[in-house]
């Protein structure tokens, strides 16, 4: 893959276009995603920093703040503590207050969150993360040994593909636009409907039985991304009937595990596009899920996931050109903000903790909606799927609607819990 990374030069030398865009990210628009489970006991926040604290040396890469170096914004080792606070009120990543760091830790009662900057990974990149974080804090909570196998321990090795460029790089300049790919230009927005955008941003968190949404992939010729991003779409129609554009939602995609590489923790996450015309709307769900599937796999063959990294790559070049860091962050501060679908699913793919599936009760992912004012994160734990709702706005008629899709197919659906969104915000503090 490209450049293979050893030791730790992650660390050094000027960005690479694969390398943290920390521009993206600012106090408007903070890019930041959180983990957010809830365990059966009362967390320990003080055996929690000690096992945060334990991990430097294994993930580096994530231990980092930001700094202006030569004209631009890089991230480099920060030595200063992570620290572990004791609510679920949100901090500012990158600011004095949480000691500069770009990854956040927080907990209240049983509920844990971890949040980390969209600009130094994915949610790929960040499960070894917190796979390893919950399998060392669960071993010393309860005195007990469960199975270490696959997971990236202190003292292990980088494991190859990890570090360094996650893309085959020859192939990357090399890469041509695909026939018929295309971006919409023209499609519905939630705010051209009748829901009031109140800026109030708002997170409902629903399950679902895995057992009821599998048989009705099963039933559909769906998978659980396509068959939400179906109901979804249903739900929207119902919501404003005068719907008179296409909907087009955007459904997640790892770039690196498309191209061969499972294991980098750099960003390269994407969307496929999929498209449900104004002039034909959902009839059949098992011929819309169809569809979908079509769509989303047409996109992601591998010559339209190399044109995609390769209009990246020149997007940093343009980055590159502008001369100073104020410069880079004043020209990119509403990038996060343009409208690019009508709403967004994405289903990271995990089912399973392994063994320490039975000391969670709850697994959730949260993150702002950008590109759109409604995102659907989708989590699998303990045959349940856990759904959150993430809205620019507080209107409860989507999350209504599509509880009512759920229960028309016989999917089960439970509405358990809504609150305003609790995610840290982003800014960088010394960074001269």
């Amino acid at each position: 893959m490209g450049e293979e990374a050893t030791g730790r030069d992650w660390q050094t030398g000027p960005n690479k276009y694969f390398d943290a865009n920390l521009y993206l990210s600012n106090e408007k628009y903070s890019f930041v995603m959180c983990g957010y489970l809830t365990l059966f006991e009362d967390v320990d926040g003080e055996l929690l920093g000690e096992v945060v604290e334990s991990l430097r040396e294994r993930f580096p890469y994530l231990y980092v703040r930001a700094k202006a170096i030569d004209g631009e914004l890089l991230v480099v080792p920060n030595p200063l503590a992570v620290p572990v606070r004791n609510t679920w009120e949100p901090t500012t990543l990158g600011s004095r207050e949480n000691n500069y760091h770009l990854v956040a830790i927080k907990h209240e009662g049983k509920k844990l969150g971890i949040e980390v900057s969209h600009c130094i990974t994915d949610g790929a990149g960040y499960m070894p993360y917190l796979k390893v974080l919950l399998h060392l804090y669960l071993s010393k909570r309860y005195g007990q040994q469960f199975n270490p196998a696959g997971l990236r321990l202190p003292g292990t090795d980088f494991v190859p593909g990890e570090l360094g460029c996650p893309w085959p790089d020859e192939l990357v300049d090399q890469a041509q636009k695909p026939r018929a790919l295309s971006e919409p230009t023209d499609f519905y927005q939630i705010g051209d409907g009748p829901v009031t955008l109140d800026g109030r941003k708002t997170t409902y968190y629903l399950t679902v039985p895995a057992s009821d949404l599998m048989d009705f992939c099963r039933q559909n010729d769906g998978s659980p991304n396509a068959a939400v991003a179906v109901l979804l779409a249903k739900a929207m129609c119902k919501v404003d009937p005068s719907i008179n554009k296409d909907l087009v939602l955007g459904v997640a995609i790892n770039k690196k595990a498309l191209l061969g590489n499972y294991e980098n923790y750099h960003y390269g996450a994407d969307m496929a596009m999929v498209d449900f015309p104004a002039h034909h709307r959902i009839g059949s769900l098992s011929k819309a899920c169809t569809v979908v599937r079509g769509q989303i796999i047409w996109q992601t063959q591998q010559e339209s996931v190399l044109y995609s990294v390769r209009m990246g790559k020149e997007g940093f070049a343009q980055i590159a050109a502008i001369p100073t860091v104020q410069a880079k962050l004043d020209s990119l501060k509403d990038a996060l903000g343009a409208p690019l679908v009508s709403s967004i699913v994405s289903y990271t793919g995990n089912r399973t903790m392994g063994d320490l599936d039975h000391h969670i009760d709850e697994f959730y992912c949260v993150t702002e909606p950008m590109g759109t004012e409604l995102l659907i994160e989708i989590n699998c734990l303990n045959h349940c799927f856990y759904l959150s709702v993430l809205q620019s706005f507080s209107s409860s008629a989507y999350v209504d609607e599509l509880m009512r899709e759920f229960a028309e197919e016989g999917i089960g659906c439970e509405l358990v819990g809504k609150e305003d969104l609790r995610l840290s915000r982003t800014r960088y503090d010394d960074i001269a």
